[in-house]
């Protein structure tokens, strides 16, 4: 259970590392590149190289978010997903990215009003994300991760989204 708490973290630190190099071509903002850059530098210490690049599934599956999905009464940090919205999901990924190669995660922060860049990255770092795994990879032990991230309004909220993917480099594709 640590573990994968542990990778959902690691996921969640790879995916705000990539706002800060690719995500910037799509119109990331100071604010989430300095969240990215921040998340990053605190995984390094994990040994997972993080590159930040534009994934256009960002954005693709944070078009699905609803405010819903966040639990209420903070027993849990899994995000609560509808089936449909889990294989619709699911397709968008595999599309993109083999299952034999890569492992995938969406991570959620809510940003609450008057929190700084610091703050999100500690609420990152102290596990006050919200995750769910969309795709479960390989063994991954030889990895490298990327990362995105987008804004979300909704219900008078605000939201951080993130897509994180760990890439096997063992693995050859032909």
């Amino acid at each position: 259970m640590k573990l994968k708490k542990l990778f959902a973290l690691a996921l969640a630190g790879v995916m705000a590392l990539a706002l800060l190099t690719g995500c910037g071509k799509t119109g990331m903002n100071a604010r989430e590149r300095a969240v990215a850059e921040g998340i990053a530098a605190k995984l390094t210490v994990l040994g997972i190289p993080i590159t930040v690049e534009n994934l256009p599934e960002t954005k693709q599956l944070a078009a699905f978010f609803k405010p819903s999905w966040m639990p209420q009464d903070g027993s849990t940090n899994m995000l609560n997903i509808d089936w449909d919205t889990d294989i619709k999901m699911m397709n968008i990924i595999e599309k993109a990215y083999p299952p034999s190669r890569y492992f995938a995660e969406i991570i959620i922060l809510e940003i609450k009003d008057g929190m700084d860049t610091a703050a999100e990255i500690s609420d990152f770092w102290d596990q006050k994300v919200c995750y769910y795994i969309i795709q479960d990879g390989p063994n991954l032990s030889n990895r490298v991760g990327k990362i995105c991230t987008t804004t979300i309004k909704s219900e008078g909220k605000t939201y951080r989204f993130m897509l994180y993917l760990l890439e096997d480099k063992t693995v050859t594709i032909t």
